[in-house]
């Protein structure tokens, strides 16, 4: 009679838990899904309640639910699978959404479509849709941890950018996330709309921050030539809004049109937007000469058209220096290498980013699996390093990528995609923490604590340091190789010939660490065994991603000195210390 009322009680519970599930939001449940095809077990509850908490935040502050939005996202992801797939064991059924199929051929290199879980218990249609590249759709939840630096801002920055906007910026952040996991998961059109668009109204957002007190002046304000500024499209935390309604508001087949009607520019031609927040930097920084000879060097190696380039010197270019002469003139020359010092912390970040992006720069590093196992043992070693070099703060997690995303251990060795869209993460929020560098210091007039020195003798200095620079062999060698290897040159430079191809001697056996070094050693690559060197130092990670980040970053600035026969490690020497 006991077994039987307990058999009862089991049932009565096993039923309530499984109801229970049924009423969870669909986020929670594919983020479920992804972590059983990893581990067997559930999403980490702590991490669920902290991303249910800052979107809770930030749907109490606007007009839009940041929820509903990614339920919204995901519901049409699993939709679209089973109705217009291909490889999919249900017959298509009639839609509206034209050619726009499922798993179309793509350039990224990972290709094992995979069911979004075993079973349909949690998530109608489940598996019977098809995770196109797994790793690539896993990695996006990264966005999700980087958006919680946004939602608790306090913690790590005292920005001067209103509280509002850096809370939309988190729901931008969470919208790039949920985007590019529907793009991956469905290697659609659709997907690809939803996936850019965040990127261009993050970068946007940044940008108007950065150039937010120089008065009205529409050009500098939008990144956009005159003759196609709209009055709709300009402002980018109304877009950010917008955007996050379109999924909620819209049926599925309404979602392409609804985005493209938000404005076309700056969400697809992203490029633009940043290179407007690099020529502001530049224009504070340095003298208007070498800034130009600077910023055609940059056009250069990210491959600029020439619309570009037109638009960024004749107009944008010209309008921004007119409205900065009387705010440069007061900005010492302490806070301009500060500016510089924590701008090239951030391209560090963000280019080592896009090494591994498989689309700006492509080489055989991408599909060279002990590249990318290094490349995967580097990712924290250059994260800390930027961090020595703009004194920005971030949790722990985004830091050192720990857990960062489900399957994180495979995924970030295997994929350079993955690679991307974790160091992109954070690259991103540095680019934030930088624009609202760039707004306090227009804003103050003074950036660091301890800004006296004269501003004309360190402009000098930092003037003929970056006129030294761009004469290096290795700034020559990213001029002449730009979309390709050039960006390799920094690398062979670091850590000796072929380290980003298959010209390791070691076994398959060994750690990256040994093998690195070992290259290192072989190639006789200075910068290397600096880093080495200091890696070992500061010791081996630990499982819950603690490491010794100081001792890492101080130890290469205090051993650059020793490095200084050539131009670029004086360079180096110069910004670091």
């Amino acid at each position: 009679m006991k077994f039987y009322y307990a058999t009862i009680s089991l049932s009565l519970t096993t039923t309530s838990i499984i109801a229970a599930r049924t009423d969870e939001p669909i986020t929670r449940k594919i983020l479920n899904a992804m972590q059983q095809n990893s581990t067997g077990s559930d999403y980490p509850f702590s991490k669920w309640h902290s991303y249910k908490t800052c979107w809770s935040k930030i749907s109490k502050e606007f007009d839009f639910n940041v929820l509903d939005s990614t339920d919204s996202l995901f519901s049409g992801f699993l939709f679209w699978g089973p109705t217009n797939g291909t490889g999919i064991t249900v017959p298509p059924q009639p839609t509206d959404l034209g050619d726009d199929v499922w798993d179309q051929p793509q350039n990224y290199l990972e290709h094992y479509p995979s069911p979004v879980a075993g079973d349909d218990d949690e998530l109608e249609g489940a598996s019977k849709t098809f995770v196109v590249q797994p790793c690539n759709y896993n990695s996006n939840i990264a966005y999700y941890e980087a958006s919680l630096t946004f939602c608790n801002a306090k913690k790590y920055k005292d920005f001067s950018t209103p509280s509002s906007t850096i809370l939309l910026l988190a729901a931008s952040f969470t919208s790039l996330g949920t985007g590019s996991a529907f793009f991956h998961g469905s290697a659609t059109q659709l997907g690809n709309r939803i996936d850019n668009a965040p990127i261009g109204q993050i970068a946007i957002t940044a940008h108007q921050v950065a150039v937010s007190s120089l008065g009205e002046n529409e050009v500098v304000s939008a990144c956009l030539p005159e003759e196609e500024i709209d009055d709709s499209i300009v402002n980018g935390t109304e877009v950010i809004k917008g955007f996050s309604r379109i999924f909620v508001d819209k049926e599925i087949e309404e979602w392409d049109q609804a985005i493209l009607d938000l404005g076309t520019q700056f969400q697809n031609d992203y490029k633009v937007t940043f290179s407007c927040i690099v020529t502001t930097i530049v224009r504070i920084v340095l003298p208007t000469r070498i800034g130009t000879v600077l910023l055609n060097f940059l056009c250069t190696i990210f491959g600029f058209e020439q619309y570009m380039i037109d638009f960024l010197f004749n107009e944008y270019d010209a309008e921004l220096q007119g409205l900065l002469v009387d705010k440069v003139n007061v900005v010492s020359g302490d806070d301009k290498k500060l500016l510089l010092k924590r701008g090239l912390g951030v391209l560090l970040k963000i280019g080592y980013a896009m090494f591994w992006q498989e689309e700006l720069f492509a080489g055989p590093w991408l599909t060279s699996t002990r590249a990318n196992d290094i490349g995967a043992f580097l990712q924290p070693f250059v994260n800390v390093l930027a961090d020595y070099m703009t004194g920005y703060e971030h949790p722990t997690v985004v830091r050192t990528g720990h857990n960062i995303y489900p399957d994180c251990n495979r995924c970030r060795k295997q994929e350079p995609h993955s690679k991307w869209h974790e160091q992109s993460s954070v690259g991103l929020v540095d680019l934030v923490y930088l624009t609202d560098d760039v707004d306090i210091l227009l804003r103050t007039g003074k950036l660091g604590p301890d800004s006296t020195t004269s501003t004309e003798t360190d402009s000098d200095i930092l003037s003929e340091q970056i006129a030294a620079f761009l004469k290096t062999d290795e700034a020559a060698c990213l001029r002449n190789n730009p979309h390709d290897h050039g960006i390799s040159c920094i690398g062979e430079l670091w850590f000796g010939k072929g380290v980003f191809q298959n010209e390791f001697k070691c076994g398959a056996e060994a750690s990256p660490a040994a093998c690195l070094k070992d290259h290192i050693t072989s190639h006789s690559s200075p910068m290397g065994q600096v880093i080495s060197t200091c890696a070992q130092e500061a010791g081996p990670m630990t499982t819950e991603g603690h490491w010794k980040v100081e001792t890492f970053s101080a130890c290469v600035a205090s051993n650059l000195p020793s490095l200084s026969e050539g131009d670029f490690f004086r360079f180096l020497d110069f910004v670091l210390n």
